[in-house]
């Protein structure tokens, strides 16, 4: 905003006072250089969203929001593009055209075309290997090879084959008899092979417990974790499918699309509020993922069915107030009376229950599942890597793959509400997990890469209610953050604190 205009929003006495040499008019001078660098943006903020026009580090999140994930590994100032700068605004203006033609032959030589900046691949689909495509790449795209697999790979993830061919034309003759110059012109091909005409991302996605664990106000939440066992990046869209009597609404994905690089996974938590008067029964919902980039009917992969029990709930009452109050007052006073009376023979108030097991010693019979085959297995794990653990040892889960799961056994004394907790370790191997007790999951997922190994303090996890007796605690590998084949996870101690009347809320 400029002086002037700054100037005629105060008041007349303020506008006589702001004269040339005045201090007034020194701080209007100010306030006026604060405002020009954001003006300055503002004026050119249409700049931002035009490709030829933004600055190098937007269009990185341009090339994003056209669905070129795969030419984009971070778009960040400290990361290189794949490709010039040149060429991604190239396929920016041309990312809704090529969004349309993409699986096409067409579509992906544009796309080749524009990346590498050379013209003259020519795709072919050999009649007598059905599901095959051969891409033949020109010479002078042979020093892009890692680009063009790059491209072909998201837009037909298959596994390749590359193989180069070359071929002699004969020069002139020249020198000794008999001589020619021979020059050789090389064409690579790439072969790609395929389940069908339309390549789609086989994901797989598993839900961390078989159903929900609702609370009084039947309000729940789970885990489910999508994985992409294809070569190349995908974008993924989480959504929910209610079963019969269910709706929607009652369903909440947090961040629903993301990224999942090649052989990698990523977590969604699902948030389930059931309205108040629905009828009382069982109901059941499924997870589905899907290609942002496809149709859902083309890509879809859905989870197991997840049941979740709706109790009834008694609708609030109308409460008298007033004679509340009065009653409380009145309770206030006598006991007040009897208190200053009788306060010497009070007893102290009963200390909560606390059961503490240190998680190695359940190592001999804990159970391990591995869904996938992936040959999990936990041992215990004496101090190492610069960290001691409680009494010297902790209960290490080798996991190698999504959903392997850990079982170990806790015995509690009685029927009560119960906060569960437990001190962790996490390490650059390390996988993210969560918790589940007698097959319902308790608390959020629990991150577990660090650079270095390092032993957390005491994680509260969750509260639940539970009964005497023997109860199934599970660990249940959901993903990953890291780039490493390792799904491990470390646990040192357990502990179930009881939860009094009071802090029950």
């Amino acid at each position: 905003m400029r002086r002037a205009g700054i100037e005629r929003l105060l008041p007349t006495a303020y506008q006589r006072a702001a004269g040339p040499g005045s201090v007034l008019g020194a701080l209007l001078d100010v306030m006026e250089a604060l405002h020009a660098p954001d003006e300055a943006v503002l004026a050119e903020v249409d700049a931002l969203f035009a490709p030829y026009r933004a600055p190098a580090p937007m269009v990185a999140y341009l090339a994003r929001w056209v669905a070129m994930d795969h030419l984009v590994t971070a778009p960040r100032r400290d990361v290189p593009l794949p490709l010039p700068l040149n060429r991604l605004r190239d396929l920016v203006t041309h990312g809704a055209a090529l969004a349309a033609w993409r699986g096409t032959p067409d579509g992906l030589r544009t796309a080749l075309e524009l990346a590498t900046g050379v013209t003259g691949f020519v795709l072919d689909e050999p009649a007598d290997r059905p599901f095959h495509l051969v891409v033949r790449v020109p010479p002078a795209a042979a020093d892009q090879l890692a680009l063009v697999d790059r491209i072909v790979a998201a837009e037909k993830p298959a596994r390749r084959h590359r193989r180069g061919h070359g071929r002699r034309r004969p020069g002139r003759a020249g020198g000794r008899a008999g001589q020619r110059a021979v020059t050789r012109r090389r064409t690579v091909i790439l072969r790609f092979r395929s389940r069908g005409a339309v390549m789609t991302t086989e994901w797989t996605v598993v839900a961390a417990a078989e159903q929900f664990t609702l609370d009084a106000r039947n309000a729940g939440e789970l885990t489910f974790t999508v994985s992409n066992p294809g070569v190349a990046p995908d974008t993924v869209v989480f959504d929910v499918a209610p079963g019969e009597g269910s709706q929607r609404p009652w369903f909440t994905v947090t961040e629903p699309q993301r990224v999942v690089p090649a052989q990698g996974s990523v977590s969604f938590l699902v948030r389930l509020a059931v309205p108040a008067g629905t009828p009382p029964r069982r109901y059941d919902m499924t997870g589905f993922a899907y290609s942002a980039n496809t149709a859902p009917e083309e890509s879809s992969r859905s989870s197991g069915r997840v049941t979740y029990e709706v109790r009834a709930v008694a609708p609030p009452k109308r409460t008298p107030w007033p004679w509340i109050a009065a009653a409380a007052a009145l309770v206030l006073i006598v006991s007040a009376v009897v208190v200053f009376l009788v306060a010497g023979g009070d007893e102290p108030p009963p200390q909560a229950r606390v059961v503490t097991v240190e998680a190695e010693t359940l190592a001999t019979g804990a159970r391990v599942e591995s869904p996938s085959g992936s040959g999990a297995t936990v041992q215990v794990q004496q101090n190492c890597c610069e960290v001691t653990w409680s009494q010297d040892a902790q209960l290490f889960f080798l996991g190698r793959a999504v959903n392997d799961r850990l079982t170990v056994t806790v015995a509690l004394p009685a029927e009560a509400t119960w906060q569960f907790s437990a001190v962790l370790t996490t390490s650059f191997d390390y996988a993210n997990t969560v918790f589940l007790i007698d097959g319902r999951q308790v608390g959020d997922p629990f991150i577990g890469f660090s650079p270095k190994v390092r032993v957390t303090d005491w994680v509260d996890v969750g509260r639940v209610r539970l009964g005497p007796g023997t109860h199934e605690i599970t660990l249940v590998v959901i993903g990953k953050t890291q780039s490493t084949n390792r799904y491990f996870a470390g646990v040192d101690q357990l502990r179930f604190t009881e939860v009094g009347p009071e802090d029950q809320r």
